[in-house]
């Protein structure tokens, strides 16, 4: 085995440098091609335009003698005009160069072209097209003259014969080009080959045998891994058992929950209802307040429950919706009407609205919505101190609504955005110091609308409020879901 071959840092050596005299030649190639093209395309431009001068000059000439004599019609008059103004645009591209899309390489060959003898084919058209231009004249003393020499076939003739010459010229020079590059581009392909033979006899072959030998050292590693693998399962089997115990710790977990919920709800439950009959008895000012602030901490913890019971069922995948038919309008009114005291209290306006594009009905799961929209209008209400908060249901795209609560509180920033739908998590640690809260509402509403079929999105600016959109599926009522047309008779009297 070569030296090299058992030195990885040589080895890598020899792979880039000859790895990399592949590339080089590679970009050589590409790059020919690229200007080969390139040049192609100009030299095919320059060619078809110098042939249309061609054309264009018996055009002109045709045109100009016919309405000299007899007349032409306003269309062949502006295919005319039109003729010259070509002609003459493109004989000033063909001359200086960089105009009709045109590049300056090559303008100075062209201008030797143009402007070389006496008179230069420059001269002639020039007087070319002053000739036109006078014949063109009823009123002008050059008018006889100038037809005179437009009819003059040996001088019209002799500029067509050197117009013939600048295309042949042109195309002369573009066969020169292509030959060149196809000798490059063969001398750049035989040296790439010999490279490759040389990279071949140097590199790869005695480094396909050193991989060679190394296969069979591989083979006999595989056989001990086999023999590790057999290992590896039996260690599989017994954590499969393990497993099987920690899933059954899991559920004893879910059971743990759920029995701590209803032995918490309870006593909570007769907790709340004893201390709204006090709340119902001739009390003085300071005794009321002191039983509404036990009253609304019974009613946090009670909600605190319930949020970690959801987020329990949530996680367990235990939760599940009972969809109904929503009316859309009377949940956005019960939705106002549940926080219009706290948000007159602060001074804030609260607003609700329904687009118009929404449907009458939704079927969903209505109790959930309302969970989700609560804690959206809760919260804005709650950080906001002043302006407004507004509620809005309308059409998001095709087969969405959404349902946005729009508040002009503080703003949030970016980074707290982005951990604010976690659990136990709240903007920042000020906001828990000075309006509580457990960080768990919004993490419920993103889990709810996402088995919900939706998604949570949140836009703030600090000092200039936020927007919480809910965005779920647009789903119609089933007809067996759907009032019947006497049920709504009997409702409405």
């Amino acid at each position: 085995m070569p030296a090299f071959l058992t030195n990885p840092d040589t080895l890598w050596r020899r792979y880039v440098v000859a790895l990399g005299l592949i590339a080089v030649l590679l970009s050589i190639s590409h790059g020919l091609s690229i200007y080969s093209i390139k040049a192609g395309e100009e030299q095919a431009a320059l060619i078809n335009m110098s042939g249309r001068q061609r054309m264009l000059q018996q055009r002109i000439l045709s045109l100009v003698l016919r309405e000299s004599r007899n007349g032409v019609s306003p269309a062949e008059a502006q295919a005319l005009d039109e003729a010259v103004a070509l002609f003459e645009r493109s004989h000033n591209a063909l001359s200086t160069g960089g105009d009709l899309g045109l590049s300056l390489e090559g303008a100075a060959e062209r201008r030797t072209i143009y402007f070389s003898g006496s008179p230069s084919l420059d001269q002639e058209v020039k007087a070319f097209l002053d000739d036109v231009f006078a014949a063109r004249q009823p009123l002008s003393r050059r008018r006889s003259a100038a037809l005179g020499r437009l009819s003059n076939i040996e001088r019209t003739d002799a500029l067509l014969t050197r117009l013939d010459g600048v295309v042949r010229t042109l195309q002369s020079r573009a066969d020169a080009r292509v030959d060149q590059l196809a000798l490059i581009s063969n001398l750049t392909f035989a040296l790439a080959l010999l490279i490759l033979a040389i990279e071949w006899m140097t590199i790869f072959r005695p480094a396909q045998r050193a991989v060679t030998s190394t296969l069979a050292a591989h083979r006999a590693t595989e056989a001990k891994l086999k023999r590790a693998d057999e290992e590896l399962r039996r260690v599989l089997a017994s954590e499969e058992a393990s497993r099987a115990k920690v899933e059954s710790l899991l559920r004893a977990r879910t059971d743990l929950f759920a029995n701590l919920g209803h032995d918490m709800r309870t006593p909570l439950t007769v907790l709340t209802g004893y201390l709204d009959l006090l709340m119902n008895q001739d009390l003085r000012p300071d005794q009321e307040r002191l039983l509404g602030l036990a009253r609304n901490a019974s009613k946090q913890v009670a909600g605190l429950v319930d949020d970690i019971l959801d987020l329990e069922r949530l996680q367990e995948g235990m939760l599940t919706l009972s969809p109904v038919a929503c009316d859309v309008r009377g949940f956005a009114e019960r939705c106002a009407d549940f926080f219009a005291a706290k948000a007159e209290a602060k001074g804030l306006e609260l607003i609700a609205r329904v687009d118009e594009e929404m449907p009458p009905q939704l079927f969903l799961d209505e109790g959930r919505l309302q969970q989700i929209a609560n804690n959206l209008i809760g919260n804005a209400v709650k950080f906001t101190k002043g302006g407004q908060v507004t509620l809005s249901i309308g059409i998001e795209s095709d087969g969405f609504f959404h349902v946005k609560v729009a508040d002009t509180g503080p703003g949030i920033t970016p980074e707290d955005a982005r951990r604010l739908f976690e659990r136990f998590e709240q903007s920042s640690p000020e906001v828990t110091s000075v309006h509580g809260g457990s960080g768990l509402g919004l993490a419920i509403c993103r889990e709810l609308s996402e088995l919900m079929g939706g998604w949570m999105k949140l836009d703030s600016e600090v000092g200039e409020g936020s927007t919480f959109t809910l965005v779920l599926p647009l789903t119609p009522v089933p007809e067996e879901e759907a009032p019947r047309p006497e049920t709504r008779q009997a409702a409405g009297g």
